[in-house]
């Protein structure tokens, strides 16, 4: 047999107990693998395996030349097995009996500790899950009950702040700013909360002015049918006031809010606005670029996935369901500030391709009365009159149950 050259001197091959190397030939039993043989010899610090069987037999190193003698019980005769043309003898450390740590720095363990201990190194796979079941059923008082650590967490949760009611304002996110102890309905909702005033700066409302100035006709629609000048606006902007900067800031809002009015007809993804001096979808729908950036900010949120998990609109935006019932909050709201407070629904209710029962729902939640003006069906009039101190609905809880 072939020893790995220098780690085995040749005159340990021996039997004695201490030094020597015990030599022992093993017979794999199965009737159809008695051809194959595991040579073994160990050392009391090394065991040496190699065999005749396997997928690729490892290089024979050149050394001496050893002989392994079988013996047939059944003839009486021994036959003698090349070992280094058949076993190549691979080296494992063995497992030490002693502990490795110097005698000085050995504890000596009595008792139950000592068990533990003995079952860990030696103990059987069974009898090394049992002793851990036990250890994971044991319960230690201090785990249960430890005064100093209970003190603590006591004295914590009195320094945790208790969670901050909402704000009026952040129990209706779709509502536009609004100051509840305003004083005038012209003061409920803030010019700065629906026109920021970077916005209002940036808004250009010279063509607008000239326009009127110079009775040019205004196009209700562009050339692809998409709205441009709603009715009820037309109809604000025919009574704009005579001073100067009172008229240029009525035409600003009534501009910002036929934007708003544009922007509520998008009915498809919209490509970002990445900070250029025009944008497509602007171009078409002829609105400025500032309160384009603004209005996709405002009222868009980037595309959720395609059906199947696919990219879908992912790269875009979209004016959800929710960010529409916010735009119409704001549309509103704009309108009730050029209205002097006291708007026409059936008007609004038609440039938005709604229900005047449904533009009444959304103006009572802005705090508004309807008066209604006799008459039937289409012909019934509606006006929506805002009022100060502001008082909103409370959450509906379904009709009332039948008696």
């Amino acid at each position: 047999m072939a020893f790995p050259p220098g780690l085995l001197p040749v005159q340990q091959l021996s039997n004695e107990e201490d030094t020597g190397m015990r030599v022992g030939l093993r017979r794999n039993t199965a009737p159809r693998k008695r051809h194959q043989y595991e040579l073994r010899a160990e050392t009391d610090k090394m065991s040496y395996a190699g065999n005749n069987f396997g997928p690729q037999l490892l290089p024979r190193n050149k050394g001496p030349r050893y002989l392994v003698g079988v013996h047939k019980k059944g003839s009486g005769t021994v036959r003698l097995v090349s070992a280094q043309q058949l076993y190549q003898m691979q080296p494992a450390v063995k497992q030490p009996r002693l502990p490795l740590e110097p005698p000085e720095a050995r504890v000596e363990v009595h008792g139950a500790v000592a068990k533990r201990s003995l079952v860990s190194e030696l103990g059987s796979a069974k009898a090394q899950k049992k002793q851990k079941s036990e250890l994971a059923k044991q319960i230690s008082p201090a785990a249960v009950f430890n005064s100093a650590n209970l003190t603590a967490d006591l004295a914590g949760l009195a320094q945790i702040e208790a969670p901050k009611p909402l704000t009026p304002q952040q129990q209706r996110p779709l509502h536009p700013l609004f100051n509840l102890a305003a004083a005038t309905p012209l003061e409920a909702y803030p010019r700065e909360g629906l026109v920021p005033p970077r916005v209002w700066e940036a808004i250009d409302a010279e063509p607008l002015l000239r326009s009127l100035k110079n009775n040019e006709p205004l196009a209700a629609k562009g050339g692809d049918g998409n709205l441009l000048w709603p009715e009820f606006v037309l109809q604000m902007l025919q009574s704009l006031p005579p001073a100067k900067p009172a008229k240029r800031a009525a035409a600003k809002q009534l501009l910002y809010l036929t934007y708003l009015v544009r922007f509520f007809g998008v009915r498809r993804p919209l490509r970002p606005h990445d900070d250029a001096d025009s944008h497509p979808e602007a171009d078409r729908m002829q609105i400025q670029i500032a309160p384009w950036a603004q209005l996709m900010a405002d009222f868009t949120e980037p595309g959720r996935p395609g059906k199947g998990g696919g990219a879908g609109a992912v790269h875009k935006r979209e004016l959800t369901q929710a960010l529409r019932q916010k735009l119409i909050m704001h549309i509103l709201a704009l309108a009730l500030r050029a209205a002097d407070c006291t708007l026409p629904v059936n008007g609004v209710a038609k440039c938005l391709e709604l229900t005047p029962e449904r533009v009444c729902f959304f103006l009572r939640q802005l705090g508004c009365s309807i008066k209604v003006t006799p008459g039937g069906g289409e012909q019934k009039e509606r006006k929506a009159i805002l009022t100060v101190p502001l008082t909103f609905p409370r959450a509906g809880q379904g009709p009332p149950a039948r008696k």
